[in-house]
C-alpha cells in the first residue's frame, strides 16, 4: 500500500485518479477509503479489516461485521452496506463476464503489490460470468496449504459451473513455481471429480501475468 497521506492532498489524489483511470484503476482499500472514510483516510488497519470482510464475505457483509471495526464508525458501515445492496439490486449477481486472463487479472488487480501471495478463487455461473471472488490462502503457496476442502467448499455452495484460480507473485516475475504447477494440477483433477471444471490458474505480478490454460498447462 502506498504512503498514506492525508487531508485535501489525499482527497483531490484519489479524485484526479478516478478521473483519469475510471473507478476499476482504484485499489481496493482506496474504494473503501472514498466509500467509509467520506474523503478521509481511514486507519490502515481498519482498511485491511474491511477488504479482508470483503474477500470472505462479499456482499453478503452485515452491520454487525462491520461495526466491529476500529476507526470505520457508523456512518462508513452503512455508506459500505448501502453501496454494495446498490450494485445487487442495479447490477446482479454474476454480470462480471470472465472471458480471458485479462478479466481474471483486472478483477484481482488490488492482489498485484501485495508483499505476501494472495491465493484467491473467482466461481463463474454457466455464462462465464462472476458469481463471487473469494481469498482462499494468504502466504507461501504449496500443497499442504492450499487445499482442495477449502476451494470447492464454496464452490459447490455457489452452484458453480466453473472455478478460475488466481494468485500473485510479490517478486513481480509471473513464471509458475514447481508448487505452482503442483497446486493447479491437484485442483484441476480434484475439479473433474466434483463436476466443477477448473477453467484457468493465472498468475499476475508487476511484470504482467501467467495463464496456465494459455500455455496448455491444464491437463
Amino acid at each position: 500500500m502506498e504512503a498514506r497521506a492525508t487531508g485535501r492532498g489525499y482527497r483531490a489524489a484519489l479524485r484526479e485518479k478516478m478521473s483519469d483511470k475510471g473507478a476499476r484503476g482504484l485499489s481496493s482499500p482506496e474504494l473503501v477509503d472514498i466509500l467509509a472514510g467520506n474523503g478521509h483516510r481511514l486507519p490502515e488497519e481498519a482498511v485491511r479489516a474491511v477488504v479482508g470482510l470483503l474477500d470472505r464475505a462479499g456482499s453478503e457483509l452485515s452491520v454487525e461485521e462491520l461495526k466491529g471495526i476500529a476507526g470505520l464508525g457508523m456512518d462508513g458501515c452503512c455508506r459500505i452496506l448501502a453501496s454494495l445492496e446498490l450494485a445487487r439490486r442495479f447490477l446482479g449477481d454474476g454480470r462480471v463476464k470472465v472471458e480471458g486472463p485479462q478479466d481474471v487479472a483486472a478483477i484481482a488487480a488490488d492482489i498485484i503489490e501485495s508483499p505476501q501471495e494472495n491465493f484467491c478463487t473467482l466461481t463463474l455461473d454457466g455464462g462465464g460470468c462472476l458469481i463471487r471472488r473469494r481469498l482462499v490462502f494468504k502466504g507461501t503457496l504449496n500443497q499442504t496449504v492450499v487445499h482442495p476442502r477449502e476451494v470447492f467448499t464454496d464452490a459447490i455452495a455457489d452452484r458453480a459451473a466453473g472455478l478460475v484460480l488466481v494468485h500473485n507473485h510479490p517478486s513481480g516475475r509471473t513464471e509458475p513455481s514447481r508448487e505452482d504447477e503442483a497446486v493447479t494440477g491437484r485442483l484441476v483433477r480434484v475439479g473433474k471429480l466434483v463436476g466443477i471444471e477448473v477453467l484457468d490458474h493465472v498468475i499476475v505480478g508487476r511484470g504482467g501475468l501467467f495463464s496456465f490454460k494459455a500455455a496448455g498447462m491444464l491437463e
